[in-house]
């Protein structure tokens, strides 16, 4: 196989995988998380209280890591943020054999 029909498969190879529900779902869900208020609300409060913990006293510190455990646990639960993570990880497994041709 000479290099332009290498390329050629490869181009298919990457239109059919684009092809494939679970990349439509992962799409779509990925795109309903990065809308939606309240998930993208819990991010932010999360972020903005790990930037005053460098400031923060011992047992603020503690308050805060507490506070944003509680945030991230919140987030994860989100069925849409588990099937998320679950597409993903299907999407990793259809591409591992492509990735360990290295």
């Amino acid at each position: 196989m000479n290099e332009d029909e290498l390329l050629e498969e490869a181009k298919k190879l990457v239109q059919d995988f684009h092809t494939l529900s679970l990349v439509d779902m992962y799409s779509v869900t990925k795109k309903s998380i990065e809308e939606d208020e309240d998930l993208q609300s819990l991010l932010k409060d999360r972020k903005r209280l790990q930037a005053t913990i460098k400031k923060a006293d011992d047992i603020e510190k503690d308050a805060i890591i507490l506070q944003c455990q509680k945030l991230k646990i919140q987030y994860d639960e989100d069925p849409r943020v588990i099937n998320l993570e679950a597409y993903r990880k299907e999407l990793i497994s259809l591409l591992k054999p492509l990735i360990d041709l290295k």
